[in-house]
């Protein structure tokens, strides 16, 4: 075999000549031709001329004319190759096409991707074992009860007065009511949901035909809508949800003073009318003031002994 005139070797027609186990020159041949190889048969050794005896050569054998050359066409190659082919091969068994799981909808992905990210789970600053409890303490009042006040019953007969009726124990109740006053600021965004499941506990616990809410922003001495003008009777409680002009930015024109919210306490004490404070934020030294007015319980630390101290303190 000489050079290939193509992009084939010697290691391809070797590789296919040993697949197809041939070992005569005309199958070999027939490989090289149709690897695009020219193959030249292995030459014998020329046999010595014969001499006669008179010392002249014998006359030579007759020359293969050119015509007789194999020299067919491919597809006649590929002809007298087609008994050297290998067999097809036919499949043992076949499996059904697996069809692939539905997937999600491009477009429901797509939409996906435009909605909003869930919101987180909400954790409110009353402790839910302890919320009733706490809302309970900082909103009762003293009111008349059952059990008979027999120091003063002995104390009006003694006087030689008759008793008409007779004067009872007081004890602590929510018969009055509450009100309930939302701050609105721009401080008190970030307890939006606080505040409105503080009003829907408050509801639960007291009632809500005795609970009235109402909005502010930074005092309620500026203005209180969305109150009905028969929900403040005198000595119902006040329960105000803000942050006593703590929070919010650095530089707020409208924010409330300490001075502001101490008129205001002193204005509802005249009236009847306890204030008390949920705030989300500890007391500064110069609104501690506003704690000997108005009953100031931290929000995210209310308990039932914290709220029964800040109304000791202000009664």
């Amino acid at each position: 075999m000489t050079v290939p005139r193509c992009g084939t070797w010697l290691g391809d027609a070797v590789a296919v000549i040993g697949a197809l186990g041939l070992t005569s020159d005309d199958d070999v041949r027939r490989i090289a031709t149709m690897l695009g190889m020219e193959y030249a048969r292995p030459q014998e050794a020329a046999p010595e001329p014969d001499v006669d005896i008179a010392g002249a050569p014998a006359a030579a054998a007759p020359r293969r004319p050119a015509s007789e050359a194999v020299t067919g066409s491919r597809v006649s190659r590929l002809r007298a190759l087609a008994p050297l082919a290998l067999p097809a091969l036919e499949p043992v068994a076949t499996q059904p096409p697996v069809e692939p799981a539905p997937g999600p909808d491009a477009r429901a992905l797509a939409e996906d991707d435009d909605e909003t990210p869930p919101a987180l789970p909400f954790r409110p600053m009353l402790r839910p074992r302890t919320a009733a409890g706490v809302v309970a303490a900082l909103v009762r009042t003293w009111g008349p009860g059952s059990r008979i006040d027999e120091r003063r019953t002995v104390a009006q007969l003694a006087r030689g007065r008759p008793v008409r009726r007779f004067p009872r124990r007081p004890r602590l109740s929510l018969y009055r009511g509450v009100q309930v006053l939302v701050d609105l600021g721009e401080a008190l965004d970030p307890y939006g949901r606080d505040q409105q499941s503080a009003v829907e506990l408050v509801e639960r616990v007291v009632g809500p035909r005795m609970t009235a809410v109402g909005n502010f922003e930074n005092c309620p001495s500026r203005g209180v809508w969305l109150l009905p003008r028969r929900a403040a009777p005198r000595g119902r409680p006040l329960l105000v949800l803000t942050d006593l002009g703590l929070g919010g930015p650095p530089v707020q024109p409208a924010r409330a003073s300490v001075a502001e919210w101490c008129r205001y306490a002193r204005g509802m004490a005249r009236v009847g009318s306890p204030v008390i404070a949920l705030v989300p934020y500890p007391l500064d030294r110069a609104r501690r003031a506003v704690s000997r007015r108005i009953a100031v319980v931290r929000w995210d630390r209310a308990s039932v002994s914290a709220a029964q101290h800040a109304r000791r303190r202000v009664s």
